[in-house]
């Protein structure tokens, strides 16, 4: 809480100012003192930027920054710090705060504290956008960074052929639905693998509640509008981080772009295609079998009617047999144990044990469930989103097609699938131009997708994970 009435004032006027169609001229520090601050980064305003401005025959009824990023190639002191942190802490008791920042000021002669520090907070060389599981292992843009986690809810998206999908806001987006799942390749053969401990990352102290609406190019730096829970912000980079997902990364991608765009992604569906005597999976390979457990081993990878797919063996649960139960996985790891507890059912704990830790007690039968790659499936205008389905009429020849393959396969007939949370492609929008060169000046940087790889990689993060540790 900012004691001094300054900003409250200055806003006053400002919005006064624009109500009545007049133009608001902010600027940044002067040449007199701008060597006297240690912030990595600062507004600059040279005369000649100013005159500039001032000699402009018209104005429109807007804000008009009248300044540059300047890097300064200096930190802060520790007891910028110090005494800014302290200042802080105590931002409820107005004495505690302003006896900070007067020892900052006159003691150790500082110019970061108050409204000029808080202020210069939204200046940074790197804005990162989202810190989930992929950006919370970002490492190759650290210097004067600045992360901004939103507070909206998380969406499920059940309409316009969706089912069951997640977009994740709230601090650390998609992370806290995130299993760990990857898939490893030994001998040519496809293994899942399940962490027993997954790693998340809690969100960063001195990361910024802010939902960021878009991104503006003024050639010399990026606007990012945000909004906070009370207010609209503005954050100003040289350089900007996108790791919000995949959804998220395309709108702001799409906010640089001065026209209607239509983008193109993929998706990965689940399928329950059936059940099949489990001794048939063991002698096949695809089910181990030791005492009364069985455990996972490889994955049937196949390509049907142009759709890849990968099926895993899982033992035989009644509830299982409803595809309607992936929504079961699809949460956080605390609500999932709860579901389990308060819908006790010995089949359902028998196949969650198998899905965590790769083992169980025996079952007759085995379920194969498909993950099915729906290539060019969703359309994304910004206006609307939409999915098309796998249709009946291919999941129906799928199943047939393995049925072939076991001969005790008894095929559910379902013919519907359900939604992964693997949404993934939009590599289109990285060829237009402007995005373009954006990417190959190092200033805008995509942590996961939108990216080039390859739509048939099934469980995908693990990649991405491992492409930003090794930055």
């Amino acid at each position: 809480m900012q004691w001094n009435s300054y900003p409250n004032n200055k806003k006053i006027v400002e919005d006064l100012v624009l109500k009545n169609a007049g133009s608001v001229i902010r600027l940044g520090i002067f040449d007199d003192i701008k060597d006297k601050h240690n912030s990595p980064v600062i507004p600059y305003t040279s005369n000649a930027k100013l005159l500039s401005i001032l000699n402009q025959k018209l104005f429109k009824n807007q804000i008009y920054d009248c300044f540059e990023l300047y890097f300064t190639k200096k930190n802060l002191n520790f007891f910028d710090k110090f005494f800014y942190k302290a200042s802080l802490i105590f931002s409820n008791i107005k004495i505690l705060r302003k006896s900070c920042e007067a020892v900052s000021k006159y003691i150790f002669k500082s110019v970061f504290y108050g409204y000029s520090a808080d202020t210069l907070n939204f200046f940074c060389e790197n804005l990162q956008i989202g810190y989930g599981a992929i950006g919370s292992e970002h490492k190759k843009y650290l210097n004067s960074r600045l992360i901004t986690t939103s507070f909206k809810n998380d969406e499920i998206i059940c309409n316009n052929g969706f089912k069951n999908t997640y977009v994740g806001y709230d601090r650390t987006g998609l992370s806290k639905y995130w299993h760990g799942v990857y898939l490893k390749k030994v001998d040519n053969k496809l293994y899942k693998k399940v962490p027993l401990i997954v790693k998340r990352k809690k969100k960063p102290k001195y990361s910024l509640d802010a939902h960021v609406e878009k991104i503006v190019d003024n050639k010399i730096y990026f606007l990012s509008i945000c909004k906070t829970k009370n207010e609209i912000i503005r954050i100003y980079s040289s350089r900007v981080i996108l790791a919000a997902g995949i959804l998220e990364n395309i709108r702001l991608l799409n906010s640089l772009v001065n026209k209607k765009l239509k983008v193109i992604l993929n998706d990965h569906e689940w399928y329950n295609l059936g059940f099949i005597k489990t001794d048939e999976a063991i002698s096949k390979n695809f089910i181990k079998k030791k005492f009364f457990f069985i455990f996972r081993d490889k994955l049937l990878v196949k390509k049907i009617e142009k759709v890849d797919l990968i099926i895993e063996f899982r033992p035989y649960s009644q509830i299982q047999l409803n595809n309607e139960s992936f929504k079961f996985y699809s949460d956080i790891k605390n609500n999932i144990f709860s579901k389990i507890i308060n819908n006790f059912s010995f089949s359902r704990i028998n196949e969650a044990f198998f899905n965590k830790f790769g083992f169980s007690l025996f079952t007759d039968q085995v379920i194969l469930s498909a993950l099915l790659n729906n290539k060019n499936s969703i359309t994304n205008n910004f206006k609307s989103i939409k999915k098309k389905r796998l249709s009946k009429k291919t999941l129906q020849i799928i199943a047939q097609k393995i049925k072939l393959e076991f001969k005790s396969l008894v095929i559910l007939n379902k013919n519907e699938t359900f939604d992964s949370q693997h949404i993934n492609g939009g590599e289109k929008i990285l060829k237009e131009t402007k995005i373009k060169n954006l990417i190959k000046s190092n200033k805008i940087y995509i942590a996961g997708f939108p990216h080039k790889i390859n739509n048939r990689n099934f469980y995908p993060t693990k990649f991405f994970i491992e492409k930003e540790k090794n930055n």
